[in-house]
């Protein structure tokens, strides 16, 4: 997969650049070369895919690092839309592979999500349980970043067991301070189960919890980020 970056301003206003896997971006060297832009170090950021498929951009331990929102991060998710900042110019990733997904109308995108998850529900009550196998929450999951680098987005989850963190499968959370996997949602007969193995980092409801039953509201704090956990009726 690969995106391509607009400046929007700085010295470099008005170019694109083409960013795939393996691209380094620097002011001397690098497939994307930013020579009027002098915050710019030398060796500045690095593209790389995730285990779970996403492209980011790393920060190479430059002198100015990558901003999100006036926030200096180590790494951005090069999803549609983003905005980020390297030196002195603001980048925006304007298409991707992901393009035609992401400009879905959103109240029909949950439409159709909610409408697969229940098939798949119903479908599943048919079926013999097997080892290790996914299990369907009943109801769906909904989860809301309200807070941080991601604020403003939203997940369904129809099956589980789904983990959360910096380094996962499932959902990357781009919080400076969250672990690797920070916790996880497990789904039960009686509903959802709220699950982590950092309670002093990972606050569930401002409270250092392990295991919780999930109910409508809760939210969960890492750093700066704070999700909220609902479900889909």
């Amino acid at each position: 997969m690969a995106v391509y970056v607009q400046a929007l301003e700085g010295p470099h206003k008005g170019e694109k650049f083409l960013l795939k896997e393996g691209y380094e971006i620097g002011r001397a060297r690098g497939e994307v070369m930013l020579r009027r832009d002098g915050k710019v170090s030398s060796r500045h950021a690095l593209v790389k895919r995730t285990r779970s498929g996403n492209l980011v951009l790393v920060d190479q331990e430059s002198q100015n690092g990558i901003k999100v929102n006036g926030q200096k991060v180590r790494r951005v998710t090069l999803g549609i839309g983003r905005v980020f900042v390297i030196g002195q110019t603001v980048f925006k990733v304007l298409q991707s592979e992901d393009e035609q997904a992401a400009q879905f109308d959103q109240p029909l995108w949950k439409k159709i999500i909610k409408e697969e998850v229940l098939r798949l529900i119903e479908a599943s009550k048919h079926q013999p349980p097997e080892q290790g196998h996914v299990v369907p929450f009943e109801p769906a999951v909904e989860i809301r970043i309200l807070e941080g680098i991601q604020a403003d987005r939203n997940f369904i989850l129809g099956f589980g067991p789904r983990e959360f963190g910096s380094d996962t499968l499932d959902f990357e959370l781009e919080e400076l301070t969250a672990p690797p996997v920070a916790f996880a949602l497990v789904p039960t007969e009686a509903g959802a189960d709220f699950q982590t193995d950092y309670p002093d980092i990972v606050r569930l409801n401002d409270h250092p919890i392990r295991i919780h039953r999930v109910k409508e509201g809760d939210r969960v704090r890492i750093g700066k980020t704070l999700i909220e956990i609902g479900f889909v009726k």
